[in-house]
């Protein structure tokens, strides 16, 4: 089931008695999204939720710093402060704290670096996508499974509203496993219901 939903997760009202009842192994919605539930406790699921192709909601870059190993711990945690950095991680390398800086622009992107450099004296290296190479997140999950994937054209970059922009906010999180995810969607304080029905899913495919 988890296999064929990769792509395409339908922006109806109860997705998963979609999938349940497009399943071939006689799930019903309650016990699908039990099984979810588990998966997610036991920490086989992190996240059920949507992928933006990079820079098309706003702008980001890869980063890194070469930070003295007893800095090191204090360097991460501040850079980790920042709501607009994610994925910050070690590596065994000369630069060896690595972070992805996400923005609405790429102004706002390089003040987070103005403000790491300013802060730590520890200049960051900033490299932003120039050429983007295909990798696909969707891979089987079925021992005989299909592991090759068509590319698909790069989508063009979006300039979000407001509203959009909270609907982003809250897709961050993923989807609630529940019978009706979108309408809990809509009552996070970052995403109006107007937001939901207005911008959000209307064309699912593309935006979600």
């Amino acid at each position: 089931m988890l296999d064929g939903y990769q792509r395409d997760f339908p922006p109806v009202s109860r997705p998963f008695l979609q999938l349940a009842n497009d399943s071939p192994d006689d799930w019903n919605e309650a016990e699908l999204i039990g099984q979810l539930q588990q998966a997610r406790r036991l920490g086989v699921l992190s996240r059920l939720g949507c992928i933006f192709a990079p820079n098309t909601v706003g702008s980001s870059t890869l980063a890194a710093l070469a930070v003295p190993p007893e800095r090191l711990e204090s360097v991460a945690s501040f850079v980790s402060s920042h709501v607009e950095v994610n994925h910050n991680y070690l590596r065994a390398h000369h630069f060896n704290l690595w972070f992805v800086v996400a923005a609405e622009t790429a102004a706002e992107v390089a003040q987070v670096l103005s403000r790491i450099y300013l802060a730590t004296g520890l200049k960051p290296l900033n490299l932003p996508l120039l050429r983007e190479y295909h990798v696909d997140l969707g891979f089987s999950f079925l021992p005989d499974g299909d592991q090759s994937r068509s590319k698909s054209p790069p989508p063009p970059s979006l300039m979000l509203n407001w509203r959009e922009r909270r609907l982003v906010s809250a897709l961050s999180t993923g989807l609630s496993l529940m019978e009706r995810p979108y309408q809990q969607l809509g009552r996070k304080p970052a995403a109006g219901k107007r937001t939901m029905c207005c911008n959000g899913w209307r064309t699912g495919k593309n935006r979600a």
